[in-house]
C-alpha cells in the first residue's frame, strides 16, 4: 500500500513538473494582473531560489563538473554566444518594435545579462546538461560584472552601474553553495 502510494506521489509530481512551462506562464500572467498577490513571497526569493539550485545539485556529481572543465569549448562557445546573440536580439527588436530610448536600454541591458537559475531549471527539465548549464551561469555572472557596462555603452551609449559584491554573494549563496 505505502509502495502504491509512494508510485502514485511520484508520478503526480513528475507531471506536474513536465507542465512547468504552463505553471511557469500562468504565474506570469496572475502576477501581471495580480502584482500584490506575489508581494508576501519576496522576502523569500532568494531562500526559493537556493532551494531549487540545492534540487538541482543533489542530481549532479564532482564527476559531472569534471567533465565540463576536461572539455571547456562548449562552456566557451555558450557564453561567447550568450554576450554576442542576446544583446544584438535584444537591440535588433528594440529598433524593430520603435521602443523608447529607455525601454531600449532596459531590454539591452536584460539581453546583456547574465542567464540565471530559470535557464538552469530549464535545463534541468529538459534534461540537458544541468552541469554545463550551471557553470556558463556562474561564469557568465562573473564575466557579466565587466562585460555588461561595456555591452550597454557600446549598443546603446549608456553606462551602467554593476554592484560587484553584491551580484558576487548572490551567485555565491544563491548557486555556488547550493549546488556544491
Amino acid at each position: 500500500m505505502f509502495q502504491r502510494r509512494s508510485r502514485i506521489f511520484v508520478q503526480t509530481i513528475i507531471s506536474l513538473t513536465r507542465l512547468f512551462p504552463l505553471w511557469a506562464i500562468l504565474c506570469a500572467i496572475v502576477a501581471y494582473l495580480l502584482p500584490n498577490a506575489f508581494l508576501p513571497v519576496r522576502p523569500q526569493t532568494s531562500h526559493l531560489l537556493m532551494f531549487v539550485m540545492f534540487s538541482m545539485g543533489v542530481t549532479l556529481s564532482i564527476n559531472d563538473f569534471k567533465r565540463v572543465v576536461a572539455k571547456p569549448k562548449a562552456a566557451i562557445i555558450c557564453i561567447l554566444l550568450h554576450y554576442i546573440v542576446m544583446p544584438f536580439t535584444a537591440l535588433i527588436l528594440s529598433k524593430l518594435l520603435t521602443m523608447r530610448p529607455e525601454l531600449l536600454v532596459g531590454l539591452v541591458l536584460v539581453g546583456s545579462v547574465a542567464s540565471g537559475t530559470a535557464s538552469n531549471v530549464m535545463i534541468y527539465l529538459a534534461k540537458g546538461d544541468v552541469a554545463l548549464s550551471v557553470t556558463v551561469s556562474s561564469v557568465s555572472t562573473l564575466i557579466g560584472v565587466v562585460v555588461t557596462p561595456i555591452l550597454t555603452l557600446l549598443l546603446v551609449g549608456t553606462t551602467v552601474e554593476v554592484p560587484v559584491w553584491d551580484m558576487l554573494v548572490h551567485l555565491i549563496q544563491i548557486v555556488l553553495i547550493p549546488i556544491i
